[in-house]
């Protein structure tokens, strides 16, 4: 039997932003299973964000981007529910992230994304948690400031991924 898509198991979460009603705070309850944040950053950008874990690895369609555990972190945005990878304060201090625009000059496509990997200590339970997106794949865009995006594709008007509690689907 074929495994069945994320999209079958869990129409909601595509159909509309699965945080939209909640605050940034209640939005790291859900994605962390309850844990407290250990500390919160203040970043001017597009949108209050919630970490998920630090980033590990990214796999596009010609190459890995692999990240030192502890460097960048991977957010999901409150309103847009898109994933960022973040450099840590404490690694690249940043001032605020960008807002995406794809033809801005300071934003590069580095590809389609096949895999998302990170570390997270969800209900404080160490660990390290990989996505394989679905068809269509959704892009990776990188700032000059060192902040990236992972773009969703499109899908019947839909977003190819989401982030639940159960982690990025799609």
């Amino acid at each position: 039997m074929p495994k069945r898509s994320d999209r079958e198991l869990y129409p909601q979460a595509f159909a509309g932003n699965p945080y939209d009603y909640k605050t940034v705070e209640e939005m790291y309850d859900s994605i962390q299973w309850g844990k407290e944040p250990d500390n919160i950053s203040e970043i001017d950008g597009p949108e209050d964000m919630a970490s998920i874990g630090d980033i590990a690895k990214i796999k596009l369609e010609d190459r890995d981007l692999d990240f030192d555990e502890g460097v960048s972190y991977l957010a999901v945005g409150q309103d847009s529910n898109r994933l960022y990878v973040v450099p840590k304060l404490e690694n690249n201090p940043i001032e605020e992230i960008p807002e995406f625009d794809p033809e801005d000059d300071e934003w590069e496509n580095l590809g389609e994304v096949s895999e998302t990997h990170y570390y997270s200590d969800k209900g404080n339970e160490d660990g390290y948690y990989y996505h394989t997106h679905e068809n269509p794949l959704p892009s990776l865009w990188a700032h000059d400031s060192g902040v990236g995006i992972i773009v969703p594709a499109e899908n019947d008007g839909e977003p190819s991924y989401a982030v639940i509690k159960e982690g990025i689907i799609g």
